[in-house]
């Protein structure tokens, strides 16, 4: 890891320390990769005791998904409604 990866992955990690509310969002039209990652880092955070809102915007919750953990999580509205 180069020096500057390093510098700019420490003032990441800083910004969510500092952070109380924290907002994710899929990308358009969620594949299985988009869900996942936002519900896994949507856990990492609630474990470190954050407000997590992770959001899927205008788009339709997958219908070949509805087994995952924790999609409850997902809230149905565009990041202007929140």
């Amino acid at each position: 890891m180069t020096s500057e990866i390093k510098d700019l992955s420490d003032q990441i990690l800083n910004e969510i320390k500092q952070a109380k509310n924290i907002l994710l969002h899929c990308h358009v039209y969620p594949d299985a990769d988009s869900i996942c990652s936002v519900l896994a880092m949507a856990g990492i955070l609630k474990q470190m005791g954050k407000t997590v809102t992770p959001i899927m915007g205008d788009s339709q919750y997958p219908d070949y998904l509805t087994s995952l953990p924790h999609k409850d999580w997902l809230v149905e509205k565009n990041y202007t409604e929140i």
